[in-house]
């Protein structure tokens, strides 16, 4: 949990764009196509939600295209934290202004996008990451084990299971609960106390 709210904090001199990429990929679990692959429609500032429908896949020949998810679970809706929902606010501020400056703006309607409106490069996004646990001086972990760092917080700190099966996109909860598989002797105490509360109400 430190660990992850200190990379995000060290990104608050960023530019507003990086900001939320980071807050996103970190406090939602989200996988890198989908938060890259995240176009306006999208994003709903009303009820601070965010839709998961699509996500940026390299394909050979093609280059870098958007691609819908295929089931409906991989499909869902997710609720941004207040900050998030500000900062997006923000940049779609900025990203318009940076439309209307260029001459050569990309066709797609991203919420992240290059200087030129194209979709973000994930290698660029993965270069980046290093850089940023080399400034926190954090082990160097690939940028698909941050679902793994989040999934563990929120479990941790009583997100139901399925809530979190919910954020990662799981198909089969037991995908999920293989993240987190650690027993703590602090959880085997709760578990007793649990028990023995029960059994003094009759339970």
């Amino acid at each position: 949990k430190d660990d992850i709210f200190r990379i995000i904090a060290s990104t608050n001199s960023m530019p507003t764009e990086w900001q939320i990429i980071w807050r996103i990929t970190l406090l939602t679990g989200l996988r890198q196509g989908e938060v890259l692959g995240f176009s306006w429609d999208a994003f709903n500032a009303k009820d601070k939600s965010i839709e998961v429908f699509q996500q940026l896949q390299r394909q050979t020949g093609k280059g870098l295209v958007i691609k819908d998810l295929k089931t409906d679970i991989a499909k869902r809706k997710l609720v941004l934290d207040v900050t998030t929902v500000n900062l997006l606010r923000k940049w779609r501020i900025e990203q318009t202004e940076l439309k209307l400056a260029s001459k050569s703006w990309g066709c797609f309607d991203l919420i992240f996008t290059n200087s030129l409106g194209k979709p973000i490069e994930p290698r660029l996004m993965a270069k980046k990451w290093a850089s940023l646990l080399k400034l926190n001086q954090i082990s160097h972990i690939k940028l698909h084990g941050a679902r793994h760092s989040y999934a563990t917080m929120m479990i941790k700190n009583g997100m139901d299971i399925n809530s979190v099966r919910h954020y990662l996109g799981h198909t089969d909860i037991r995908t999920t609960l293989s993240i987190y598989d650690h027993v703590t002797d602090k959880s085997l105490i709760a578990v007793a106390e649990k028990i023995s509360n029960l059994e003094s109400r009759g339970a």
